[in-house]
């Protein structure tokens, strides 16, 4: 039978508190543990695994925020309990703004920003345990006397390092030491106004950079990110947040090749940590929210291993004096449903009193069976306003349910732009993927329109593949240049396979003829279309089957 949906919007009423968490597959291990409490003042921490399975956390205790000293604290267990903090790094003057990395064998590095010689510089000292270190003093960026501090540095995979950094009244900037060699004084430059810059190296060679700038009043920052794949030359800003209150960005990579970035947003009462997630590092899917307190969570820092995301950041516990570091373990979960709509036209222009077409899918990619509730909506003016839901679709390992949909759009609906987006996951809140695009309505008017938001349609067939044709996931996904797509017939069919981007455009026709029955190869080479989240379509004449894939160049 198939499943059938006549839902009707009346006078809309604002959804706030919606939360956009397209991250459901991060999912808590547990409550935050304590990393370092008591009535101190514990800030700027930094995680890692070091080579003896270990999790080291490096922090400032800074009890006036004028006189910091460094402490390390460690974890035997993955995080359930740390050992008793002990200070590493301590005067003369204020130590602050850290990074530390594990070099292969058992050294490791640290570098942090000191004011001991009189203005805030970058010292490096190193370790063979983590509790004893040597001091080896500042180093030459190339500024000499001029004030920079807040040092980030990455291990490369050819045992080179790279840091990014901020000059005082310059901006932001990146250096690189050679394996073996010294840092580089070529005084590059990211922006020429931030903060809090975090560089991380994706493992297909690029470089993102986020920090966040002002970009309003004196207290008023948003984050933004930039990406290049030399160092050198650096793509246009991306804007990830704008309510002129977010700071503390933190990018890092997915084990599923995704961009990351932490950042803390403001929403009165306080601060708390926020999360976005992209594929291209220019498109990013929408905001989650990480914690929920009534009292200020910043200054995130994490890392990723294949089925767990390790995060740790500063609580205050009685602002500003008396912070704590929280620290966190995240499941990642492998496998969740997958939600895709393909409109009818591109643009989507549409009059008041009009309606538009859609084809929504949803997929269990997963080796197990599933349920899932769909949900979709118009977003409009920072709202959501759902159109229609369906609770606990079952799918077994592959199926899809697939359907055309009508949206009509009310005659008094307001001029403008507004936002279509889908969910699958637990509803309301627990959302493991989403889908959107735009479309405008403009003020020509049907007279015999909709006087109210009004969806219809419905999903075909009870969720099964054709019994005779058979659709993999493209293979590699996420994928650098070429993809290849298998297909199987049980009979001859005719066969169309086509490529489609984010706004529903055919971009590629991979297929389209007559094919024998048994398995079939298609290769897609990609090497002249940009990086982004692609659609694959595979049309026989009894059925059509639409999976997402991923272009990281």
């Amino acid at each position: 039978m198939p499943i059938r949906l006549r839902h009707s919007l009346l006078p809309i009423v604002a959804a706030t508190a919606c939360l956009l968490a397209v991250f459901a597959a991060v999912a808590a291990y547990g409550e935050p543990v304590v990393v370092s409490g008591g009535p101190e003042n514990d800030y700027e921490s930094w995680v890692i695994r070091m080579n003896d399975n270990r999790l080291m956390v490096v922090f400032d205790r800074n009890p006036d925020w004028a006189s910091g000293d460094l402490h390390v604290t460690f974890s035997s267990d993955d995080g359930y309990t740390w050992s008793a903090p002990q200070a590493i790094i301590t005067g003369p003057g204020d130590q602050a703004t850290l990074s530390f990395v594990q070099l292969p064998g058992d050294t490791l590095m640290l570098w942090y920003a000191s004011n001991e010689s009189g203005i805030y510089k970058i010292y490096e000292a190193w370790s063979l345990d983590g509790v004893n270190w040597t001091k080896t003093g500042s180093i030459d960026l190339g500024w000499g006397n001029t004030m920079h501090y807040d040092p980030t540095v990455i291990l490369e995979p050819d045992g080179s390092l790279t840091m990014s950094y901020v000059v005082s009244s310059f901006g932001v900037y990146i250096a690189h030491r050679p394996a073996g060699g010294s840092w580089d004084t070529d005084k590059t430059q990211v922006s020429s106004s931030g903060y809090r810059p975090r560089v991380m190296k994706h493992t297909n060679g690029t470089y993102l950079y986020a920090y966040h700038r002002r970009t309003g009043g004196m207290y008023e920052y948003d984050v933004f990110t930039r990406t290049s794949t030399d160092r050198i030359n650096w793509s246009p800003e991306v804007q990830i947040t704008t309510n002129r209150n977010s700071h503390d960005p933190f990018p890092n990579q997915m084990p599923d090749g995704a961009y990351m970035v932490y950042y803390a947003k403001y929403q009165s009462p306080a601060y708390n940590l926020h999360r976005r997630l992209s594929y291209d590092g220019i498109y990013w899917e929408p905001e989650e929210q990480v914690t929920s307190d009534a009292v200020n969570n910043t200054q995130p820092h994490f890392f990723t291993e294949e089925n767990a995301l390790y995060l740790v950041w500063a609580h205050a516990v009685s602002y500003p004096d008396d912070h704590d570091v929280y620290f966190e373990r995240f499941e990642l979960a492998e496998c969740h449903c997958d939600v895709s709509m393909i409109p009818d036209d591109d643009p989507i222009i549409v009059p008041r009193g009009g309606n538009f077409g859609v084809t929504g899918v949803i997929t269990n990619p997963c080796e197990d069976f599933i349920t899932t509730d769909v949900w979709y909506g118009v977003k409009a003016f920072g709202d959501f306003f759902e159109q229609g839901h369906f609770n606990n679709i079952p799918l077994n390992p592959g199926q899809f349910i697939q359907g055309h949909f009508y949206q009509h759009v009310p005659m008094y609906a307001p001029v403008g732009e507004y936002e279509y987006i889908a969910f699958c996951g637990e509803r309301p809140d627990a959302k493991n993927d989403s889908f959107s695009f735009e479309f405008t309505v403009t003020d020509e008017k049907y007279t015999r329109g909709k006087m109210e938001w009004f969806s219809e349609g419905e999903f075909i067939g009870d969720g099964r593949q054709s019994e005779f044709a058979d659709l993999t996931e493209a293979y590699p996904s996420p994928f650098n240049t070429t993809t290849r797509i298998r297909f199987e017939l049980s009979e001859p069919s005719h066969v169309q396979l086509g490529i489609y981007n984010l706004i529903g455009q055919k971009v590629c026709l991979l297929a389209d003829g007559q094919y024998e029955s048994g398995s079939h190869i298609v290769e897609w080479d990609a090497s002249n279309y940009s990086s982004g989240i692609y659609f694959y379509r595979f049309s026989t004449k009894d059925n059509t089957v639409t999976k997402k894939l991923v272009l990281l160049k």
